[in-house]
């Protein structure tokens, strides 16, 4: 569906014998990040350190734990949000 394609979609209205035909325009796809997953809304998606990408066509910071954030907003790197090894005695 991505690419610039476009589909068509058949509806019925009121009147059983009409049909009416809605396209719908997609943007081209965002090319795959390193990790493959894909940008969003047309824009490409720019690596993370663990290979996701942005969302809503902004690039998401690196947390310190390697978690890309959403919206610009940087992921802050705590124990909940990673399993952290030996950080425990």
């Amino acid at each position: 569906v991505g690419n610039g394609g476009v589909f068509t979609e058949q509806k019925n209205i009121s009147n059983p014998k009409q049909n009416v035909w809605v396209i719908y325009t997609y943007s081209v796809d965002g090319k795959n990040g390193q990790d493959g997953k894909d940008g969003v809304n047309g824009i490409d998606g720019q690596n993370g350190v663990d290979g996701k990408d942005g969302v809503n066509g902004k690039d998401g910071q690196n947390g310190i734990d390697g978690k890309n954030s959403l919206n610009n907003q940087e992921a802050s790197n705590g124990i909940e949000d990673k399993d952290v090894a030996d950080s425990i005695d």
